[in-house]
């Protein structure tokens, strides 16, 4: 099967990739400005890898590929501690990406509760728990916000309303932030029935006393139509793209 052939290759490529990046310090993170209805400027951070010849590779590339090895839990750890670094020392929030698999593996969220603690910076952080959605073990990612919040953390669920959202478990998970999924905020200004999923989900967040930010702002129409949402935050490639230097206060 020359489908599958091709799939191997890519994941052997991916891992030779992720190896050499750990190995040679290339792996770094970007942030990407979350604007604020307050004007205040959040940053999420993003993981990219630049190559020997300069070339920045986004995740897309590459996470798939690892996320059955070693080195994806090494990838994490990478990506926190030099999210900390950079953040360490000034007031400015930052989001951090967590998968299932980062969540359900000990060692890692023992290295964050650690940094969390020694660095003292529980109040800037936002930790931003992707896909989900389509999580099955309900249990260890309630635990783990309610740790998490003990602790002074923000918790946002990121791709909300990709699938079957589902309005009892924001009850349930009680997040500080969610994000609408961006193949709703893209066309928004074009797509009736996208517009009134995301309103009836900004409604419903607000109600809870959750916020919402709608990610994937890519053009003027499209912001103009997401302020009328009357949510609390916007990202997209339109308010700035991810960068790897940013200038702090």
């Amino acid at each position: 099967d020359i489908s599958l052939e091709k799939h191997y290759q890519q994941d052997i490529d991916a891992v030779k990739l992720v190896k050499s990046a750990l190995k040679e310090d290339r792996l770094v993170p970007f942030f990407q400005p979350i604007i604020k209805s307050n004007a205040e400027v959040t940053y999420e951070c993003l993981a990219r890898i630049i190559t020997n010849e300069g070339d920045i590779i986004t995740p897309n590339f590459f996470i798939e590929g690892i996320k059955k090895t070693r080195y994806y839990a090494e990838l994490t750890k990478v990506m926190i501690r030099k999210a900390f670094d950079v953040f360490e020392g000034t007031p400015t929030s930052f989001s951090l990406n967590l998968s299932y698999e980062d969540i359900s593996n000990e060692k890692i969220i023992s290295y964050l509760k650690k940094l969390i603690h020694s660095k003292k910076m529980a109040q800037n952080l936002i930790l931003e728990i992707v896909e989900s959605e389509s999580i099955d073990n309900f249990e260890l990612i309630k635990h783990f916000i309610d740790e998490m919040k003990a602790l002074g953390v923000r918790i946002a669920l990121d791709d909300f309303g990709s699938g079957y959202s589902n309005f009892s478990y924001l009850m349930e998970l009680k997040p500080d932030f969610i994000k609408i999924d961006g193949s709703l905020i893209r066309e928004i200004d074009t797509n009736e029935k996208s517009y009134v999923i995301a309103k009836t989900i900004a409604n419903f967040s607000k109600e809870l006393n959750i916020d919402v930010i709608a990610e994937f702002i890519h053009s003027q129409a499209v912001y103009d139509k997401a302020k009328e949402l009357d949510i609390n935050g916007f990202q997209g490639y339109f308010l700035g793209e991810p960068v790897q230097h940013i200038t702090k206060d």
